[in-house]
């Protein structure tokens, strides 16, 4: 892979990291003492505040970027590859992670917020927030590709 075409998938890769940050239910900066939250709870939380949707929508918008970087692959490759992965999935590998970082009660106090008209309205937005920073990440990520080989060309060492 040429590193004009590498490049730009990093910044797509950071782009996801930190999309997951923007859009994953608030948490603390350091795991309270007694976390192991109730499984079911999270799993509440998690479709309350709709992560399983969100991370699903990053995956299709990955997707539809392997589909522009890979246009030789039929399309069906990618609409098969697309099916396999479910909001369930996602959540699934979630619960753990939520677990680890918040209590049983601090789950209940974040279920209040998600069910709050405020919180609702943060879910409906979502979809739309992402779309926006995707956007932006793609334009970040191309900055930043554009800086680095400028730098591997500075320094000689873009191959040529």
């Amino acid at each position: 892979m040429s590193r004009r075409k590498l490049l730009p998938s990093i910044g797509l890769g950071l782009l996801i990291v930190f999309t997951c940050a923007l859009f994953a239910p608030a948490r603390q900066a350091a795991a309270p003492a007694g976390g192991g939250a109730d499984a079911q709870k999270v799993r509440k939380l998690l479709e309350l505040s709709g992560s399983g949707d969100i991370g699903k929508q990053m995956m299709d918008q990955m997707f539809t970027s392997f589909r522009r970087a890979m246009p030789n692959v039929p399309v069906e490759f990618w609409e098969e590859a697309s099916r396999d992965v479910t909001a369930n999935d996602f959540v699934t590998m979630l619960v753990p992670v939520y677990q680890k970082h918040f209590s049983t009660a601090e789950v209940d106090q974040l279920i209040a917020f998600y069910q709050s008209p405020i919180g609702q309205k943060l879910v409906h937005e979502q979809p739309g927030i992402l779309q926006d920073s995707v956007a932006a990440g793609r334009v970040f990520g191309q900055q930043v590709a554009a800086k680095v080989q400028q730098k591997l060309k500075d320094k000689g060492l873009d191959g040529k």
